[in-house]
């Protein structure tokens, strides 16, 4: 939305379009709440255009352009004015009305204030029945979430196997996509404890995480009573040495430790350097 803001006003300042990208989103249909994240927060929706100032519709129905706009204001300003001398005209007169008179405006007065008051408290009233609306459909996206993924990944028990997919960064191109490991616990919140054949891993896992095995590879009792992390169980699962992303531009043979492959403890690989005699293969 950014970058199509930035486009449309051919500018490149991103930070002056964070205001209007940010009310596009506030004021945009939200699936989860059923309304607005305007409207959940104010309990009305936002009013955007002239029809939803409070300019006169017959003077909104002439305006073509800025210009028009602008001598509409200037006119509704200069009539306020008068407005307002007329006004102090008109309490000048009120002070020299009778007693019962100005009992009658003082009543009109305080009835004005039960109305403003009423009128605050309607608005209150709708904020919260707004943000009340909010809530229960957040909890019935949330249920329906969960039935969701409960379908597509059925809980585990301890004892189960699973396998857990290792992140690119973490393992070598020859070594094993996922790591075979043991249900030790799940605590309250649906949260997996895993162990592997180095370890416990620190991590809690959600269910999501993970895929469930049908056969058993490891149990429980064969897991080391060890925090480790989910790279150092992959490197100590791997087949290989872990080589796939470190490479050495060695034109001296790589005989010592100069070579950085070999003062990592790694073979060298084809990306190494081109066509020379190695002595770290």
């Amino acid at each position: 939305m950014l970058a199509s803001w930035m486009e449309d006003n051919k500018t490149t300042n991103w930070s002056n379009g964070l205001k209007f990208v940010q009310f596009m989103k506030n004021r945009a249909f939200h699936s989860g709440i059923k309304q607005s994240p305007y409207k959940a927060m104010f309990g009305m929706e936002p009013k955007v255009g002239l029809t939803t100032s409070n300019l006169p519709m017959e003077i909104i129905s002439g305006l073509h352009n800025e210009e028009d706009l602008q001598v509409a204001i200037t006119e509704m300003d200069q009539n306020f004015d008068d407005n307002e001398e007329n006004l102090d005209k008109q309490e000048k007169i009120e002070t020299k009305k009778t007693g019962k008179e100005q009992e009658e405006n003082k009543e009109q007065e305080e009835n004005k204030e039960q109305e403003e008051i009423f009128e605050h408290n309607s608005n209150v009233s709708m904020i919260l029945e707004a943000r009340e609306k909010a809530h229960l459909n957040l909890v019935k996206q949330a249920k329906r979430m969960k039935t969701a993924s409960d379908q597509s990944h059925p809980p585990l028990n301890v004892g189960d196997n699973v396998t857990i997919p290792i992140p690119d960064v973490d393992k070598g191109k020859a070594d094993l996509r996922n790591l075979i490991g043991v249900v030790l616990e799940v605590t309250c919140e649906q949260l997996y404890r895993i162990g592997t054949k180095s370890g416990i891993l620190e991590k809690l896992y959600c269910r999501s995480e993970f895929d469930g095995c049908k056969e058993k590879f490891i149990r429980p009792d064969e897991v080391p009573n060890k925090t480790v992390t989910l790279r150092t169980a992959a490197k100590n699962a791997a087949i290989g040495t872990g080589q796939g992303y470190a490479r050495c531009v060695c034109s001296t043979g790589c005989k010592n430790n100069k070579c950085l492959c070999k003062k990592k403890g790694l073979l060298c690989n084809s990306k190494c350097h081109n066509s020379l005699s190695c002595m770290n293969k």
